[in-house]
């Protein structure tokens, strides 16, 4: 028999790993990340809410570059749409592309776009890389932004496969 407690884990996840939660909470980063005030929250925001992930669904470290480019698709809420991709990938690097409306599309505010992908940037250097955003809605008047997903300089996936 479930107990109650495990029922309301399950749902707090599904809650957690949901779309329409990921785009709410990019909305609400995205408007702190523009204000004043406001603005020194979203790193420290965006940090825990990447340690939340990783203990939630239990994300390891993997063991190449684009398992780790595969990890971070999977650690993106589920959806039919092909909101997140993996477009290309070398022994160097794995390119992706996020299709997801940005509340910061044209915005022209590269600050709060490098403040919000801090999300992203914290769960890739949590496995041991490094993620560098290549162009973004905000800045370059497109719909979705490009990153590349590359070994860090001290991290697990420092050596290259042989």
């Amino acid at each position: 028999m479930v107990s109650r407690t495990g029922i309301y884990l399950v749902r707090v996840k599904a809650w957690l790993n949901s779309l329409k939660t990921f785009e709410r909470t990019l909305m609400l980063l995205a408007a702190c990340s523009r204000h004043r005030v406001l603005r020194g929250l979203v790193k420290p925001m965006t940090r825990v809410l990447a340690w939340l992930n990783l203990r939630i669904n239990g994300h390891r470290p993997p063991d190449s570059l684009l398992a780790l480019g595969q990890t971070w698709k999977a650690m993106m809420p589920p959806n039919d749409h092909e909101l997140f991709r993996i477009t290309e990938w070398t022994e160097d690097e794995v390119h992706a592309e996020i299709h997801l409306n940005c509340p910061l599309r044209g915005t022209g505010d590269g600050h709060a776009c490098h403040a919000l992908m801090n999300y992203d940037r914290s769960l890739i250097q949590a496995m041991g890389g490094e993620l560098v955003v290549l162009e973004s809605q905000a800045t370059s008047g497109k719909a979705h932004c490009r990153l590349a997903i590359r070994r860090a300089e001290d991290g697990i996936l420092q050596a290259k496969p042989g």
